[in-house]
């Protein structure tokens, strides 16, 4: 068992030092897969989401079927990418500001990460939307807790057409909650912000897509 007794950030590379309790000390060193600059005060970092899709091989090039059902000529693997604890920090903190809902949303899988971290960033609870309801145990379509009246702010890894997250929105209008926004990593510009300004919805992108092609 370890307790922490040192951190500190050099440019792109952390050191980190913990000291077991029986005396024996351990140092790691973890180079940063991305660019991070630190200021004078060591408290604000800048980031480049795209830098980093690209750097770390998170977009892929060739035949893919997507979750809309279209092909595409290449492929934006979000979902690894927020995996990274450092890179689900920075895009954590670039969409707090925009969730101006009582509560924040996600569909599950690829978008959970990404719902915690703006859930820890902003304070407010997490709502996470099963894509279809559970046939065991409590039945439910989603886990968290929903108010009727409330309006949530959706965040999501990738949009394409909007499907998914429209059929999220859906069933929570059925259940009286509206949603304000969605917040969304990459949107690859293929329908879904027009679909959900037609629902009503904003899109907000934190990623120019013409920037990772």
């Amino acid at each position: 068992m370890f307790r922490h007794s040192q951190y500190s950030l050099f440019s792109e590379t952390f050191l980190t030092e913990r000291t077991s309790f029986g005396g024996t000390v351990l140092t790691a060193k973890y180079t940063c897969p991305f660019n991070i600059h630190v200021s004078e005060d060591s408290k604000m970092t800048s980031l480049s989401i795209e830098e980093y899709l690209l750097n770390n091989g998170n977009i892929k090039f060739g035949k893919f079927k997507l979750a809309s059902g279209k092909e595409s000529d290449y492929y934006v693997d979000v979902k690894s990418a927020l995996l990274n604890p450092i890179f689900l920090r920075e895009v954590s903190k670039k969409a707090a500001p925009y969730m101006t809902g009582e509560r924040i949303a996600c569909v599950e899988l690829g978008a959970v990460p990404f719902g915690v971290g703006v859930a820890l960033e902003t304070g407010k609870e997490l709502i996470i939307i099963r894509k279809e309801k559970k046939e065991h145990g409590l039945e439910k379509l989603y886990e968290g807790k929903i108010e009727m009246g409330e309006t949530i702010s959706f965040v999501e890894d990738v949009t394409t057409t909007g499907g998914t997250i429209i059929r999220a929105i859906t069933r929570l209008n059925e259940m009286h909650v509206r949603t304000d926004r969605v917040v969304v990593v990459v949107d690859r510009k293929e329908g879904a912000r027009e679909a959900l300004e037609y629902q009503g919805v904003e899109l907000i992108s934190l990623v120019d897509i013409d920037k990772l092609r």
